[in-house]
Order: structure tokens, then C-alpha cells, then sequence
């Protein structure tokens, strides 16, 4: 679960949270090129067709190191460009971001590293925040996310535990 691998399907979802989808959508179509620029600068860097946020400090053997992944859509699908494909401007245009965030294999202050990537993106690009359905702003995303960690703390462990990760990797195993 290192680097920008991706180790979870995003249609799968148990009560373990092992995946919060963040929707961010755009009031029109926006550079490919420009949202690059911008995830760079903040540190994202670019694998396949995703991007995804290398998390800061020191973490445990079985966490996560990616803070946030986020796939590109244009139109309802992902798209694939390659950052040569980009930087020789063959990119094209995307109108919603779809940002996962791993609760499960983060400790719960990585919550608000998160919510301020999608409140720098937010600010930038003026997209609107969907999560499970509704339209809230960042600091409800925040407030949301964290009733979810306590909810995960009360049944199974905190956020970020050996506990949780064993038990994902269990229910994958079954499967």
C-alpha cells in the first residue's frame, strides 16, 4: 500500500472504510495542463492516469504512504494522458476530480492534511465538494470524515492500525 499503487477497488466498500471518494466537480471544462502545474507544485506527483499525494512524516510499515489519489474525469470517464502526453500539449480538458482517501490505513490526523488538498483544489479551480451524495464545503468534509473515524474507532480500532489493515486484508482474502 506504498507509493501511488492502488490496492482497492473504488465500486468496493465494507464497514471497515477503507476508501472515502471525494467528488469535486467543475462548473466548466478545465486544462489538463493547468491542473498538473498545479498538483505538482503542492507535491502530487503523477503515475498512469492518477495523481496521488505522497503523505508527509514517518508512518507505520503497515499504513499507507499516499495522503490522496485522484483520478482525472472528463466527462463521466477517466482519462489517460501520460505527462509527456501533457507537457507536449496533447492534454486535453477534465470537468471532476474523484479523490480517494484510505481512512483505514491512515492515522486520524492525516484527516486534515486531506481536507486541505480539496480545499486548495476547491479554491483553485471553484469546484463544488460531493461526498456520499451531498454537497457540502471542505470544513463539513472534515467534520464528516472524522465521525467516520469514530465511528471505525468504537467498532473495530482507530484509524491507521495494524487492527484495521489485517482485517481488510482478510476480507480480500475471502473474497
Amino acid at each position: 500500500m506504498n507509493g501511488g499503487s492502488r490496492c482497492f477497488d473504488s465500486k468496493v466498500k465494507t464497514n471497515y472504510h477503507e476508501e472515502e471518494l471525494v467528488v469535486l466537480r467543475a462548473p466548466g471544462a478545465f486544462d489538463r495542463a493547468r491542473l498538473g502545474k498545479f498538483l505538482q507544485r503542492r507535491g502530487f506527483k503523477l503515475e498512469d492516469e492518477f495523481y496521488y499525494l505522497p503523505r508527509k512524516g514517518r508512518s507505520e510499515r503497515w499504513q499507507t504512504t499516499t495522503l490522496v489519489t485522484i483520478d482525472v474525469i472528463r466527462s463521466g470517464q477517466r482519462i489517460y494522458e501520460t505527462e509527456e502526453d501533457i507537457a507536449a500539449g496533447l492534454g486535453t480538458t477534465w470537468d471532476e476530480l474523484r479523490a480517494s482517501y484510505l481512512l483505514a490505513s491512515l492515522p486520524r490526523e492525516c484527516i486534515a492534511s486531506f481536507v486541505q488538498e480539496i480545499d486548495a483544489l476547491t479554491t483553485e479551480f471553484n469546484l463544488s465538494v460531493g461526498y456520499n451524495g451531498d454537497n457540502i464545503d471542505p470544513v463539513e468534509l472534515g467534520k464528516r470524515l472524522n465521525l467516520v473515524a469514530d465511528e471505525l474507532a468504537r467498532e473495530w480500532d482507530e484509524p491507521g492500525s495494524e487492527t484495521l489493515v489485517i482485517l481488510i486484508e482478510q476480507e480480500y482474502g475471502s473474497k
